[in-house]
């Protein structure tokens, strides 16, 4: 089964699968977390059995029938929410170097240019904006 974004009610039925599984986290399992839209990031204390959490974790989104994106599972010091890294050891938050080096590109590219378009300027400040 899937939710076709195009259909107008479909971000809101998206949001309360998001908020449910956000509450059972949160109140049931009583786990660190915090999400927007389907960007969950859990926080748990260190020695923590991760084993025993994923296994929980998988057993929570089964019962609802959905299914984890295995490429954004991460664990350690060094964790990507939202677009942005996020290091614990050093107390940052910065680009991952990919987006990074494509927002030099785009300034670049802008300062470069002898002339600009309106809709590669909305481009290029909508991108940078989400960044700042």
């Amino acid at each position: 089964m899937f939710l076709p974004f195009g259909l107008y009610t479909a971000r809101r039925i998206f949001n309360l699968f998001a908020e449910a599984l956000h509450w059972v986290f949160e109140t049931l399992h009583e786990w660190n977390v915090t999400h927007y839209l389907d960007d969950f990031l859990f926080v748990f204390p260190p020695h923590t059995d991760i084993s025993t959490v994923s296994a929980q974790f998988n057993d929570v989104l089964a019962k609802f029938g959905l299914t984890k994106a295995t490429e954004k599972d991460s664990d350690g010091c060094v964790v990507v929410h939202l677009g942005f890294e996020f290091d614990s050891e050093m107390m940052q938050v910065r680009l991952p170097p990919n987006k990074k080096q494509r927002a030099l590109v785009a300034i670049q590219d802008l300062l470069l240019a002898s002339t600009v378009t309106v809709s590669m300027l909305k481009m290029t400040l909508s991108f940078l904006s989400h960044w700042c």
